[in-house]
């Protein structure tokens, strides 16, 4: 049994009431159900690689208050290629085979006006797909990380700090910019320091998925860490290693290499294709902080 088994397995349950929210903790469980099965000890894995990769290809969307239902049916294009994502077979068995099937159902289509109008009249939406212009609009880590609720904080003596490694520790090394925790429970309230004296509330999962991730990022960047994030200049390629890097920004690279189908590419192992404006860009938001291969 490998991952992909088990991600299409949860597919299915979405695809079961395909209108419905489902919570996080329902999620969760079927995901810790299908690991138990087949690979118990890595059972705190499991959300992590059943559900947030679908999270990051754009098959299910998050809808506020800790809820996930499967994205919309919709359509990116360019000149030459249309990609199809979330279409019910009864739907896509009216229109032409297609010329390329990724995982999950996301299938890769001509560009044809026929096809654009059969999306139009069956209420689909679509859109060309442009990676630089949607990169532009990214606005800065700092900038986000800044627009969230200042926090009040008297003594952080017990305060866990997030390390290099992703573990919480408690020191007198900490960090002057970092993530922190205010106890050592799993759900304990977690914050940001900006600088000495200014502290911002992290915001929980439930509310804004990505919080999390963007922090660790900024973190990461603020302390001159590794991003984990490479470019292959040779090929235009990004490789991911990061599994905190932002849902937004992985899943915008994810539909870009889509519509631009290379063999040697392991789009659902994390390497993505971008032109060299892009990755400048890209590199940019990072700081420059992506290191070149």
């Amino acid at each position: 049994m490998d991952i992909v088994t088990l991600q299409e397995g949860l597919l299915n349950w979405f695809w079961l009431s395909p209108l419905e929210t489902k919570r996080l903790p329902a999620i969760e469980n079927i995901c810790n159900k299908l690991y138990e099965q087949y690979f118990p000890e890595r059972l705190k894995a499991a959300k992590y690689e059943i559900f947030y990769p679908l999270l990051k290809y754009g098959l299910i969307e998050f809808y506020g208050d800790n809820s996930y239902a499967l994205s919309p049916s919709s359509g990116v294009f360019n000149d030459d290629l249309i990609a199809l994502i979330n279409i019910p077979e009864i739907l896509l068995n009216k229109v032409e085979p297609c010329i390329f099937e990724y995982k999950f159902g996301i299938k890769l289509y001509r560009n044809s006006g026929e096809l654009l109008s059969f999306l139009d009249e069956n209420k689909i939406p679509s859109s060309k797909y442009n990676l630089r212009g949607i990169l532009k609009q990214i606005p800065s880590l700092d900038s986000i990380v800044n627009l969230w609720k200042d926090d009040s904080v008297n003594d952080v003596s017990n305060y866990f700090y997030l390390t290099k490694s992703s573990s919480w520790a408690t020191n007198n090394i900490a960090p002057m910019k970092g993530v922190y925790k205010k106890t050592q429970e799993l759900y304990s309230q977690r914050g940001v320091k900006v600088s000495e004296n200014k502290w911002k509330r992290l915001p929980s999962r439930g509310d804004n998925i990505d919080a999390f991730n963007i922090a660790i990022l900024w973190k990461q960047i603020q302390n001159d860490e590794n991003v984990g994030v490479k470019f292959q200049v040779s090929r235009n390629i990004v490789l991911i290693e990061n599994i905190f890097l932002p849902v937004v920004i992985e899943r915008l690279l994810f539909l870009n290499t889509i519509l631009q189908p290379i063999n040697s590419i392991e789009v659902f192992k994390r390497q993505y294709i971008i032109n060299r404006k892009e990755f400048e860009i890209l590199n940019k938001l990072l700081e420059n902080k992506i290191q070149l291969i």
